[in-house]
């Protein structure tokens, strides 16, 4: 339920809003919402639309209060760093050494490192890393982090990474997307 209207719907909940598809259509931002409270029932809330109602059952909807009190999640959560995580970082990038020391994670020498992250921003940034590769392959244990600009208008296509990548027999295992 949303003010007066009710019905059957969909809810996504998003970094930044409540999306409502079916009976209701309705996109919330998660700044305008007051009051918001979790109940046997589900998740209730004031928004310039009007009460809201989600019934939802109490775990979850206590489970995505949580979520509207705590925000969205940091890049440092999303990427898993902490004070256990060595990173080597192998290009300059103010903004992810920034991101990985603020969450303690130390910036070390490649051999030191658990993870080595690659910020690629075209193809000649993947020539680089190509022939840091090769110079000095992964060691047992070590990890490469790839992260580059995604959709249309990006310079470096993922479909060129994963064929640079295959071509030195490493194999993605994961694949995330992070919002500005």
């Amino acid at each position: 339920r949303l003010g007066d209207a009710h019905g059957p719907c969909t809810v996504l909940l998003e970094a930044h809003a409540l999306i409502l598809r079916g009976a209701i259509s309705a996109t919330l931002p998660l700044d305008g919402l007051g009051s918001a409270r979790a109940t046997a029932t589900g998740l209730h809330a004031s928004t310039p639309r009007g009460a809201l109602h989600l019934a939802l059952g109490e775990k979850v909807a206590a489970s995505w209060l949580k979520k509207l009190r705590d925000g969205p999640p940091s890049l440092a959560g999303k990427l898993g760093f902490d004070s256990d995580t060595r990173i080597a970082l192998l290009a300059t990038d103010p903004e992810l050494e920034a991101v990985a020391t603020a969450a303690g994670a130390r910036i070390v020498a490649l051999s030191d490192a658990h993870l080595w992250l690659a910020p690629l921003h075209d193809a000649q940034d993947l020539e680089r890393l190509l022939a840091q590769l090769a110079r000095t392959p992964l060691a047992h244990g070590q990890s490469l982090w790839t992260i580059r600009g995604k959709g249309p208008k990006a310079a470096l296509k993922e479909s060129m990474l994963m064929a640079a990548l295959a071509r030195l027999d490493l194999v993605p295992t994961k694949t995330a997307s992070v919002s500005d």
